[in-house]
């Protein structure tokens, strides 16, 4: 994926607050209430081609390049933060359906990079 930092933390952050929603840090209002400001803001939820299989790997790779201790932090409420060291698949599976429903609904929040990003800039326009 060729993704600008930005872009990349933005579908980090949403996939995050659903996996603390999963695991109780946030509460179903409030998740919706984050996936409703990135449809708003024109956010990405997700670009296509990622699956839960990407997260389970990232989680994996992160894990290893913190000493095998995943620290990720996590939305616990609107405007506060939990820490984690567990992120089981299950939870990563049933945030990214979650997810998913969402962009069902709302496809526009799922970017395909062959069409537009940030990071490709005028090279998508050529």
């Amino acid at each position: 994926f060729k993704l600008r930092h930005g872009e990349a933390v933005a579908i980090d952050c949403v996939m995050n607050a659903m996996i603390a929603n999963v695991q109780g840090h946030l509460s179903d209002d409030d998740a919706q209430r984050v996936l409703d400001l990135y449809l708003t803001l024109g956010l990405p939820c997700s670009i296509k081609g990622i699956t839960a299989d990407t997260y389970k790997r990232a989680a994996r790779d992160i894990t290893v390049h913190r000493d095998g201790i995943l620290r990720a932090p996590l939305p616990g409420g609107i405007g506060g933060c939990v820490y984690t060291d567990a992120m089981p698949d299950a939870d990563i599976e049933a945030a990214f359906a979650k997810l998913s429903a969402f962009i069902a609904e709302h496809p526009e929040t799922e970017w395909n990079l062959e069409d537009w990003s940030f990071a490709a800039g005028d090279e998508a326009a050529a």
